[in-house]
């Protein structure tokens, strides 16, 4: 889900399970602040742990309390992974001065397991440590920063006259190692090299400079 073909909002979308006995597979988006994707990511496994299908809309922003009993139930297991109840109820009693819950606490709770504040907040809720007013109050004041967050970054990005060229930002987006695996199978003439382009959505024309650095051998090669 990294090409520009699958730039979907996070609004509409956060991740996908398919399960299937031989190649379950997993897509997350990655348009999603990168503390929802973990948090996805976890979500999306307990559903292939029970051996079911389907696209989740699971957001760590919403502020509804609601949701069918099959995401509750992955959600709670995303939560507890990343936030053991024993653990969080330690450092919450730590944190928790002058019986006043805030902002500030859950994001010191949520830089200890390095997960966002509003992970925070809403598992502090369902175990039952702050009530719906507290609990809508923070996820209000975080949403609100995370939205000013995010428009600075789209203004810094639009501002930018230059920036990684396009071979950068591919092998970025792939990695040395699927980038590697894709020039080794082209070199033992098990994939050719116009599938291996468009399997990796890279134009041809760019394909060999992506490996240049990794197998110097494939554009003399091909």
């Amino acid at each position: 889900m990294g090409s520009h073909h699958s730039k979907i909002p996070r609004d509409e979308f956060q991740g996908m399970a398919i399960a299937d006995n031989i190649a379950p597979l997993i897509v997350i988006n990655p348009n999603d602040a990168r503390a929802a994707q973990v948090f996805t990511f976890i979500h999306e496994l307990s559903h292939l742990w029970m051996g079911l299908s389907g696209v989740s809309n699971i957001d760590v922003f919403e502020s509804k309390i609601s949701g069918s009993r099959q995401e509750f139930f992955c959600n709670r297991v995303a939560a507890e992974f990343l936030v053991p109840e024993d653990l969080l109820l330690f450092e919450f009693e730590k944190h928790y001065k002058n019986r006043t819950y805030g902002i500030e606490t859950a994001d010191s709770i949520s830089r200890i397991f390095k997960v966002s504040g509003t992970v925070i907040n809403r598992r502090l809720f369902d175990l039952e440590k702050i009530a719906k007013d507290e609990y809508e109050a923070i996820y209000k004041q975080i949403f609100v920063r995370w939205k000013a967050t995010e428009a600075k970054q789209k203004e810094k990005q639009s501002g930018k006259d230059g920036g990684p060229g396009r071979n950068i930002m591919d092998k970025y987006r792939l990695g040395d190692k699927t980038t590697k695996t894709f020039a080794d199978a082209i070199n033992d003439r098990k994939i050719g090299l116009l599938d291996a382009a468009g399997l990796l959505n890279v134009p041809l024309n760019r394909f060999g400079k992506l490996s240049d650095d990794l197998l110097p051998s494939l554009t003399q090669t091909h």
